[in-house]
């Protein structure tokens, strides 16, 4: 291709680029600022905000932004996943509030200094209570959101000094044992719900995998039958964590189970419909993640269990079932159980090997091939002693 084409090329893809990303702020801006019914007179942040033509001065906007105004802009162009968006808004008002009192105060992108992000790091590191994985979370969001808010120039941090002072993200490695359940307590929580929906969701935890939100926002369209007539559910990008979109396989059970409930609830496969709906006050709306915490909680209590079971403890016993019931512990095993719980890392899934004890490792270990010759007699205990004692050389006392 001639030098010159290329370089019409390369124009226009700028062009197109430069425009997508002001759609995209426009989009933005539409979402965050209210309607003029609502509004009849509109504040003058909320003015210069209409009146923006050009990313560069979305950028000065975004620089002199208070932090809920430009959390709230990062949240509405940068993360698209519904619980991503809620956990990474938590992290990044506690970090907010973390800038505003420190000394001096940073109450914009454009006073943020890196005497800020270290004393919110010390702050993560610290103070802030929960498992390493809460503490992975907040740092990630703040490296997210700094990244993001860096390619419009909203603050004068570096990328140098953002990787020296957010390279190292906790680790999040277990340190204490999954709370799972045992075969009879499955078994016991299976039969506890009276009615199709509840069993249905607990079925799926405990027989799919299935997180809380992923459970919940499933609809008939998401369910359908694979090339084998098995039945097979579509977590697809919308509801599954991390954007992570996976075909999840059902077991004859599990498919009883959800097919017994797709026609208590009318819904068929291929509607647009919520499989699980709420059926109180809201009856016929979309059953919250809330609501479903509540529904496996609540049958914990009534079957008198102790112990602090929640939906993602039934997402723990079903990993470590299928690693199980699987052959062997390890190898393709791990790859399968993480393409089935959605996993994006394979160091993500190898935790559960962690919760094997040491019999079911042994058992696991496989045999030395003897190719249909005998094996050698074993030595007698006296001459193992003996050949040991031989090898032992006596202390030698030390020179004077």
């Amino acid at each position: 291709m001639p030098r010159s084409s290329r370089r019409r090329r390369a124009a226009l893809n700028r062009e197109t680029s430069e425009a997508a990303d002001r759609r995209n702020l426009f989009l933005v801006l539409a979402r965050r600022l209210p309607d003029d019914r609502d509004l009849p007179v509109p504040t003058k942040q909320e003015a210069e905000a209409r009146r923006v033509t050009t990313l560069g001065e979305f950028r000065s906007l975004l620089r002199s932004w208070d932090w809920e105004t430009a959390i709230e802009a990062w949240l509405t162009f940068k993360i698209d996943n519904p619980n991503t968006r809620d956990h990474y808004g938590r992290n990044m008002r506690r970090a907010a509030a973390v800038f505003r009192a420190s000394r001096p105060a940073a109450r914009c992108l454009g006073e943020l200094q890196p005497e800020h992000v270290m004393v919110y790091a010390r702050y993560v590191r610290d103070r802030l209570g929960g498992a390493p994985g809460t503490k992975r979370l907040a740092i990630m969001a703040l490296r997210s959101f700094l990244k993001w808010s860096r390619a419009f120039r909203a603050h004068d941090l570096s990328p140098e000094e953002l990787r020296e002072l957010l390279g190292r993200v906790p680790s999040a490695d277990v340190e204490r044992p999954y709370l799972v359940l045992s075969e009879d307590e499955i078994a016991d929580l299976l039969a506890a719900p009276d009615n199709t929906r509840d069993r249905a969701i607990i079925a799926l935890m405990l027989g799919a995998g299935l997180r809380r939100s992923e459970v919940v926002g499933l609809e008939g369209k998401d369910v359908f039958y694979g090339e084998d007539g098995c039945l097979c559910l579509n977590i697809h990008a919308g509801i599954a964590k991390g954007a992570q979109p996976r075909i999840v396989p059902l077991g004859p059970d599990v498919t009883q189970i959800l097919l017994e409930h797709l026609v208590a609830a009318g819904v068929e496969v291929g509607d647009r419909l919520p499989i699980f709906q709420s059926s109180h006050k809201h009856r016929g709306r979309r059953l919250s993640g809330k609501a479903a915490w509540s529904i496996v909680t609540t049958y914990v209590v009534s079957l008198g269990w102790q112990k602090r079971v929640t939906p993602h403890s039934l997402r723990h016993t079903f990993a470590l079932r299928f690693l199980r019931h699987a052959k062997g512990v390890g190898g393709d095993a791990i790859v399968k159980l993480m393409l089935v719980l959605g996993h994006k890392h394979l160091s993500t899934t190898q935790r559960y090997l962690n919760h094997f004890d040491r019999e079911e490792l042994r058992l696991a270990l496989p045999a030395l091939p003897t190719s249909g010759r005998p094996l050698k007699r074993k030595l007698p205990q006296s001459v193992v002693n003996q050949r040991r004692r031989r090898t032992i050389k006596p202390d030698l006392p030390e020179s004077a």
